[in-house]
């Protein structure tokens, strides 16, 4: 899936405000096509404050995920259309970045994370600022390992009861219940309230094994696994 010619490349350099646009785009682009392929239906991460959402919960997990287990999930496990090889190491080399450069921060410097929020119209044209594609991303990051994030929950129930409040439809259909100034409260929380919920995930890290999909079937004429260079019928197939 992802072009070799990336393996030259620096993926730790932290996307600039730029190449958050464009990754932007790029988002808006493949979901436009994954939806005139598979119809509305796919779940797939659709702007680049979702994504940003989806790495955090990602590096922050309890369990360490791996490179095969959430990439994938960013296109809901389909195929992403990607239409040339210029194209793949754009938006691979994008996406890997971003993730590379967020799981060192993370390590290195957690209170320097500023979470990447989208922006939205009002009804009379200007724009504000929303929580809420980054929230849904989160809760996607943290489906990849969902009972690992449920001891963080218990501890700090009203962080994820906000997280749900802006991420989930039950969530909107609370938020049209309450007061503005309450809403508008919770969300100018949430710059901190994603740095806690990384906080929560991280401080539960570590004793179980990094979650990865199953390694793919190897045919008898594919090279054998064990790297001596013959075909597998004729080294370690049983």
């Amino acid at each position: 899936m992802i072009p070799s010619s990336l393996l030259e490349l620096d993926l730790t350099a932290p996307l600039q405000d730029p190449e958050l646009s464009r990754l932007d785009e790029l988002f808006l682009k493949l979901g436009e096509r994954l939806i005139a392929t598979h119809g509305e239906e796919v779940d797939c991460i659709r702007d680049v404050a979702e994504f940003d959402g989806f790495v955090l919960a990602v590096v922050s997990s309890p369990v360490a995920i791996a490179q095969e287990a959430w990439l994938p999930a960013v296109w809901g496990g389909i195929t992403p259309p990607i239409e040339s090889q210029a194209e793949a190491e754009e938006v691979f080399s994008l996406l890997l970045r971003h993730h590379n450069s967020l799981a060192r921060l993370m390590e290195r410097f957690p209170e320097n994370y500023e979470p990447v929020f989208s922006y939205d119209s009002d009804e009379e044209g200007g724009e504000y600022e929303s929580v809420d594609s980054w929230c849904v991303g989160f809760l996607r990051g943290m489906e990849l390992a969902w009972e690992s994030w449920m001891p963080a929950a218990e501890l700090e129930p009203e962080l994820f009861d906000t997280l749900q409040l802006f991420g989930t439809l039950e969530g909107l259909e609370e938020r049209q219940t309450m007061a503005e100034d309450e809403v508008a409260e919770l969300q100018d929380q949430m710059p901190d309230i994603t740095r806690l919920l990384a906080a929560l995930g991280r401080e539960q890290r570590a004793r179980t094994p990094t979650l990865r999909r199953a390694e793919p079937k190897v045919g008898r004429n594919d090279p054998c696994p064990c790297g001596s260079g013959k075909k597998y019928k004729q080294c370690c197939q049983p």
